[in-house]
């Protein structure tokens, strides 16, 4: 009777173990895929900036030609 007791405390321990391992490792993947998300927004934000830029160079050149040829 105590072998089995122990047994089944055992075998407790070992799903229980089991489950913590699975959801730390589904916490590590949802913190993964959330910082790759997060580098994917900051990377649009950053082209953005930077068609902004080129958009406001273009801008800064067309003015300089319009005021060459007043």
């Amino acid at each position: 009777m105590d072998h089995e007791r122990r047994i089944k405390e055992l075998e407790d321990r070992v799903r229980s173990l089991d489950r913590n391992i699975c959801l730390n490792a589904i916490s590590v993947i949802l913190l993964v895929l959330g910082c790759f998300i997060q580098m994917h927004k900051i990377n649009g934000i950053y082209t953005k900036i930077s068609e902004i830029i080129g958009v406001n160079n273009q801008l800064i050149d067309f003015l300089r030609e319009v005021i060459r040829n007043i």
